[in-house]
């Protein structure tokens, strides 16, 4: 197992253990689950989010029932996304976002610093669909992402081209200089 990933599931068990204080009767969901549930939710807004050519996005909780869930899909711009609000007794987990349709004035198969400084903002981390069907994880308080799944691992946008190189991961500092 990578050590993106063993830090991933670190951070959410110490996020989900700080939590639990408030509410010790909802269970902590496992990183497979999240993962799983992510993936899902991803891949059924890719299409919806490449005809609009806006970004989706929500949040993923575990809801009073106990229940891991996700926010209904709120729509954004091209380019950027507003969460909102968690859901009042939601225990927050983590969030999602698409990159909306394929462009090759941008490099939406990657996670934007953007991406990675308001999740870093918001003490979260997330998870990102592209056009091209990639997945990524979004560490946002480290700043840092990295690669679940490439190319039509996710729903592919039918115009998606391959025109700029893509990294397995990213730090603040590489989506700065270039």
């Amino acid at each position: 197992m990578p050590i993106a990933w063993c830090n991933m599931i670190f951070f959410l068990l110490m996020l989900l253990a700080a939590c639990g204080g408030k509410n010790e009767a909802l269970p902590s969901p496992n990183a497979d689950n999240i993962l799983s549930l992510a993936r899902v939710t991803l891949d059924s807004i890719q299409s919806t989010s490449f005809e609009e050519n806006r970004e989706y996005c929500g949040f993923i909780g575990v809801a009073p029932n106990g229940e891991i869930s996700v926010t209904v899909p709120k729509p954004g711009q091209t380019n950027h996304c507003n969460f909102g609000i968690m859901p009042r007794n939601w225990q927050h987990v983590s969030a999602y976002h698409t990159h909306g349709r394929h462009t090759s004035s941008y490099n939406s198969e990657k996670p934007s610093a953007a991406d990675l400084q308001g999740h870093h903002e918001f003490g979260i981390t997330g998870f990102l669909a592209t056009p091209g069907g990639r997945l990524w994880y979004i560490d946002g308080p480290n700043l840092s992402a990295e690669l679940i799944c490439g190319p039509r691992c996710l729903t592919q946008d039918e115009t998606y081209r391959p025109v700029h190189s893509i990294n397995t991961s990213y730090t603040i500092d590489t989506l700065l200089d270039g």
